[in-house]
This record gives structure tokens, C-alpha cells and sequence, in this order.
């Protein structure tokens, strides 16, 4: 089953918005359950979040070594690292992971949490990467047609129309 999305201008309230693949996410963490607005990025490996959102919702970021080493095992990542790719410089990050639910599937997402303060002008409340998003649904952006579409079933091509590839 194919589910159509349309894009949604973003930044709502700029005088320039630009139509992105926007999908409502709940997030979940400890007994606090949140819904967000989520940029479905496949450019991105991991899903982003701020610290700044988190924190209400109960996150923590003073744990002990003891505990830090349990999420590192958990996640399979560093708890504190810096990741590249969102600005000139590496931006430091905590993997905390928490469950998401995006159109009807929960996940258990590590999440790599910005230590920057979220600005909702210009920043995506959540950034769904590869690890999550990717990993419930085959995704089919259309620019064209300002949709994109969540497939359950997985895509396989239909050849039978298609002429054999050159070599």
C-alpha cells in the first residue's frame, strides 16, 4: 500500500518557503509523548533532534559513566560525539535513544540530540535518516507532483516494459 504526503512549505511563515517532505511523528520519551513535524531526509544517516525539545519531554544529559556505557551498548554508538555535515563546523550531539511513531509503526530511534538551541524558524524539530524512517518504508520522493509517498510493501521494478540497460 502506497501513502501519499504532500510537501509542506518550510519555514511556514518565511516569505520564501520551500516545499520539503514533511511527515507528523510522535515521539515518545519516558511517559511523555509528543507529536512533531519531521523532515524525511535521505541525505541524512541518522535522525536529529534538539536537546532543547527533548528536555521537557524528560531527556537527560548528566549520566553517569555507568549508565552512559549502558546507552553506548544499547545504541552501538559514543554517547557524546559530534557529527559533520550540518553547518561549516562538526556539531556536538548525545545518543539517547527514545521510541517514535511514524503513521502507525514505532520504532526504537537513536537519536542523535543537538546540544544547540532549536530555532523554529529555521530548524526541523526532527530529522528522520536512514536508521528510521528508511528502515519501515520504501520512500518514492516526487518533486513534480510536490509528494512523497510511504510504501509498506517493498518496491521491486516492474521490467517487463523497460528496454535491457546498455553496457
Amino acid at each position: 500500500m502506497s501513502i501519499p504526503f504532500s510537501y509542506q512549505a518550510f519555514p511556514p511563515l518565511s516569505p520564501e518557503p520551500r516545499l520539503r517532505p514533511i511527515i507528523r511523528v510522535t515521539l515518545k520519551y519516558g511517559d511523555t509523548v509528543q507529536d512533531f513535524d519531521a523532515l524525511v531526509d535521505s541525505g541524512s544517516d541518522v535522525t536529529l533532534s534538539y536537546v532543547t525539545l527533548g528536555v521537557p519531554m524528560g531527556l537527560k544529559l548528566n549520566y553517569d559513566d555507568t549508565a552512559k556505557k549502558k546507552i553506548e551498548t544499547l545504541t552501538g554508538l559514543p554517547f557524546d560525539h559530534t557529527i559533520n555535515g550540518l553547518g561549516k563546523e562538526p556539531v556536538k550531539v548525545c545518543v539517547v535513544p527514545a521510541k517514535l511513531v511514524i503513521y502507525g509503526k514505532e520504532i526504537t530511534a537513536s537519536i542523535h540530540w543537538i546540544k544547540e538551541d532549536f530555532n523554529s524558524a529555521t530548524d526541523f524539530s526532527i530529522v528522520l535518516g536512514q536508521d528510521t524512517i528508511f528502515s519501515l518504508f520504501d520512500i518514492h520522493f516526487s518533486k513534480r507532483q510536490h509528494k512523497f509517498f510511504l510504501n509498506e510493501k517493498v518496491l521491486t521494478p516492474d521490467n517487463s516494459n523497460n528496454p535491457p540497460l546498455q553496457k
